[in-house]
């Protein structure tokens, strides 16, 4: 069996008014599984993808929280999509989106941008590729850090809710390209689903749902 690429292990975390979220729990996610966090509003789901404590493994090599030595992000392994974007401000959406190869992945300026273009297009953003942040409504960054993702073709993507409700051709688009990833995706929010199982996080506790239809 292949080494899980994400193992919680009795892991607490913490909500951002300090109360706890979770408690002591213990799961793994396999390579090129999908798998959804569920729950209710406020439960804490985006906590999960910024561990505050406890033992996280990716693959198979213990994480701390901002650890840019770790070797899955040194081999650009893993695509974090956060709710802001998480582009850098001086640099146009097709730089940022390419930036990741350029940089992990060792590719040419020309052959980064080819790769990014790709995808800002199957996420409908050529038309934006030569904005900067500044000039882009939220979820345009945040369709922008999820095509810097798949422009990376990570092990394990991260992939926290958008800023808002995303329209039914984004949600669409996003939809797609998270199911049709080689990696292991976790998105924190129900929808874009990317098919698989779901983790639900409630009352403090995560229970495992098996694979569900999509």
């Amino acid at each position: 069996m292949d080494e899980a690429i994400l193992v919680l292990e009795q892991v607490t975390l913490l909500g951002e008014a300090g109360a706890p979220v979770l408690r002591e729990a213990t799961a793994q996610l396999s390579p090129g599984a999908k798998l959804c966090l569920a729950g209710p509003a406020g439960a804490g789901r985006s906590c999960l993808l910024r561990p505050t404590a406890g033992r996280i493994l990716l693959a198979g090599v213990p994480f701390e929280s901002l650890a840019f030595q770790h070797p899955l992000i040194r081999r650009g392994g893993l695509g974090w999509v956060p709710t802001s974007g998480g582009l850098l401000v001086n640099q146009t959406l097709r730089a940022n989106a390419a930036l990741p190869l350029r940089f992990t992945r060792k590719h040419s300026k020309a052959s980064a941008e080819e790769e990014a273009d790709r995808w800002l297009a199957a996420l409908g953003l050529s038309d934006r590729a030569h904005l900067r942040p500044h000039a882009l409504d939220p979820t345009d960054r945040w369709m922008g850090a999820l095509a810097r993702a798949a422009a990376l073709g990570p092990d394990l993507w991260l992939v926290d809710r958008p800023p808002g409700a995303l329209d039914p051709t984004e949600a669409q688009r996003a939809a797609r390209v998270l199911q049709e990833a080689s990696g292991a995706v976790l998105t924190a929010f129900e929808g874009p689903d990317p098919g698989g199982s779901r983790w639900i996080l409630a009352a403090g506790r995560l229970s495992v749902e098996e694979s569900h239809a999509t």
